[in-house]
């Protein structure tokens, strides 16, 4: 290495350690920063619900219950802990973006509709809480509360008899 590289990987490591180290007072105020685009959502209802909630609540229950098919019967509730951490992200996603229906452009005016919302997305934080425990008898049983809670708010939306 010469002279030159040496001195330049030096100056390269102490401009990161100053940068690390540095006052967090001289960064720029909350008042100073860029201005928050407001989230809308562009999707009409019927196909967030569809694409978007439905899909993140199917990412979680296909890890959970038992098929019977040519191939015998086999479970379907993770193996390993790789898959036990994706039905704990689905579960963590589903509690998270059905979070999108509290917002006034997706929002139905029925009674309880943010009830019904938070209810799902309780009940989803537990099913998340199962599968970081690998705990399957728990899982499948919050996978039932959440259909049962997907249910109910599709009934009083009147989206189901």
């Amino acid at each position: 290495m010469t002279t030159f590289q040496r001195t330049l990987v030096a100056c390269v490591g102490i401009g990161l350690c100053l940068a690390a180290g540095s006052d967090r007072s001289l960064a720029a105020e909350p008042s100073q920063a860029a201005p928050k685009a407001a989230a809308v959502s562009v999707l009409p209802m019927k196909e967030l619900m569809g694409h978007v909630i439905q899909h993140s609540a199917q990412e979680m229950w296909k890890w959970q219950g038992w098929v019977t098919d040519s191939a015998g019967h086999r479970s379907l509730f993770p193996k390993n802990d790789e898959e036990w951490e994706e039905a704990e992200s689905a579960a963590l996603t589903l509690s998270e973006v059905i979070t999108v229906l509290l917002h006034p452009e997706h929002r139905l005016s029925f009674p309880d509709w943010d009830a019904n919302v938070q209810l799902v997305r309780k009940v989803a934080r537990q099913a998340a809480a199962a599968a970081e425990k690998h705990d399957e008898t728990a899982f499948f049983s919050i996978g039932e509360q959440l259909d049962e809670a997907c249910e109910s708010c599709h009934r009083a939306a009147g989206l189901v008899k």
